[in-house]
């Protein structure tokens, strides 16, 4: 019996695996990245024939610190492979170890190698993420450990082992040298999952009709080590808190959720998105979050006002439990930032809908959501190829060749070996992987609404800061994006402005990028 459950289980795993590794394929061929991996592929670039890494404590690569574990294993990923830097980055090693962890979680959760199947490809397919999931950025790399972590805490919960607690702690110091965010949730989760059995004991009259145990040692250990250890909160986090980012998220949120989201901006220069990307981004939240507030209106209904045996002694409520908390606790913490995030939404939340649709007992229904989710990433597929910079014949996001001569011309004409540009984020990454080897090196001053319409001559205030080179894409229509998560339109769409603004010369032109410099006037 077990060995054909095996081959039930392997029989859909596979076609998975090589369904989402063909789509990842297709991602690297028209070169899909995300703007932050370009700083990871240029310091790869400058150590990799080194025979020790260093990172400095100042500069663009300053902040690598925080994930030194990503930039040894990119290294040596591309020095056991025998390909570039260039190449890895747009290496599809994501989908593989994202379709391979998430399957066999889903498998344990939900019971079913179809629907186990059908949430897998719903992720791998899902090009919302596409740029953080497919290849070898941060989250490809440490979400695997994540969903591994949910796994094991499960056993934990029912059993104290060795082993579960020995394969807890090393994968969440794994997923601390390679991204801080999957720490987070690490500890969020095993916080909400711990809190939720303790509950469930509480309303039990006898507690050891609850065979879960909650792990609050652990959990509180975890979160001292991250607080400890890990300088993101104090350097990235912290400073950023204000009014004004709480405002920006609201006004992200709304445009996100908008079929109209231009009918709510209040800056000409927010780069908005097509209305159908906006529909079906916001159809497919409505649909992962609605069975899940029902779901929870009914958990908090039977437990705290009828009592419920049942509900107290469900095994599978403190994973749903801890999963959704960490899911909002997640949202609003990039909130403070100045961002709506719905990454832990759309990634892990999928699980906990299947789960409360799962509890219904109606199988029809189960199998339909699962299926409508995967309609949904494939939807997108279709509307984002038509309305998308990301893909698409359009597509000019990851086209590095059109700034070569550029990058060249700056070798020699660069104002000193490190000056500042002022640049939207994959350009600025592009010019960072292009001056490894130079002689010189760019400074990001990421663009703000301010500094944006100083360049395109918008405005009469002074430059908050001047920078020493201001590049334009010339056919780009991807928006200019700023650190942090700022989005305004393409520059392409200003070339007139920008040839009229006295306070910006133009020292170089190519026909494909123009470099230029503010006067500081």
């Amino acid at each position: 019996m077990k060995s054909k459950r095996l081959s039930v289980d392997l029989a859909f795993l596979l076609p998975t695996i090589l369904l989402s590794t063909c789509f990842g394929a297709f991602l690297s061929l028209q070169r899909v990245t995300d703007p932050f991996l370009y700083y990871d592929i240029a310091f790869v670039k400058s150590i990799q024939q080194e025979t020790q890494m260093v990172i400095p404590e100042t500069g663009p690569y300053a902040s690598l610190s925080f994930v030194a574990g990503r930039e040894i294993l990119l290294t040596q990923f591309a020095n056991m492979m025998g390909i570039g830097p260039k190449q890895l980055q747009f290496l599809p090693l994501g989908t593989v170890l994202l379709s391979s962890t998430l399957y066999f979680l889903a498998l344990r959760l939900l019971k079913s190698p179809v629907v186990a199947s059908l949430v897998t490809l719903y992720l791998t397919l899902n090009l919302s993420h596409a740029t953080a999931l497919y290849s070898v950025f941060g989250y490809a790399l440490a979400l695997p450990l994540f969903l591994g972590f949910v796994a094991i805490s499960k056993e934990f919960f029912q059993r104290r082992g060795h082993f579960e607690i020995g394969i807890l702690l090393l994968l969440f110091v794994a997923a601390h040298f390679i991204h801080y965010t999957i720490t987070v949730w690490m500890v969020l989760f095993l916080t909400g999952a711990s809190l939720t059995i303790g509950i469930q004991k509480w309303l039990t009259s006898n507690s050891y009709a609850v065979k879960a145990v909650p792990a609050y040692y652990l959990a509180i250990a975890l979160g001292v080590f991250f607080l400890g250890l890990n300088e993101t909160v104090y350097q990235s986090f912290l400073p950023l808190i204000h009014l004004e980012t709480l405002d920006s998220a609201a006004q992200r949120f709304l445009t996100y959720l908008s079929i109209d989201p231009a009918s709510i901006n209040r800056s000409p220069y927010l780069y908005t998105r097509s209305s159908a990307i906006g529909l079906i981004s916001a159809c497919s939240l409505v649909i992962i979050l609605l069975p899940i507030v029902l779901g929870v209106i009914q958990d908090i209904w039977q437990l705290i006002v009828r009592r419920s045996l049942r509900w107290a002694t469900d095994s599978q409520l403190p994973m749903m439990w801890g999963i959704t908390l960490m899911g909002i606790i997640d949202s609003v913490s990039y909130a403070f930032r100045g961002s709506i995030s719905t990454k832990s939404f759309s990634m892990i939340l999928p699980l906990v809908t299947l789960l409360y649709v799962q509890r219904t007992g109606k199988r029809t229904l189960y199998y339909s959501v699962a299926l409508l989710l995967v309609m949904t990433s494939t939807v997108k597929l279709l509307v984002f190829y038509d309305n998308s910079y990301v893909i698409g014949p359009g597509n000019t996001n990851s086209n590095s060749d059109r700034i070569q001569p550029s990058a060249e011309w700056l070798q020699s004409h660069a104002p000193q070996p490190k000056f500042t540009m002022l640049a939207d984020m994959n350009l600025y990454g592009k010019y960072l992987v292009a001056s490894v080897g130079r002689g010189y090196e760019p400074i990001l001053c990421g663009y703000t609404t301010e500094r944006f319409e100083n360049v395109i001559g918008a405005s009469t205030e002074e430059w908050e800061t001047v920078p020493d080179i201001v590049p334009v894409d010339l056919v780009s229509l991807e928006p200019t994006t700023g650190f942090v998560w700022v989005r305004l339109n393409p520059l392409a769409n200003y070339l007139k402005e920008l040839r009229n603004n006295h306070r910006l010369n133009l020292i170089y032109d190519d026909g494909a990028v123009w470099l230029c410099q503010p006067t500081g006037e």
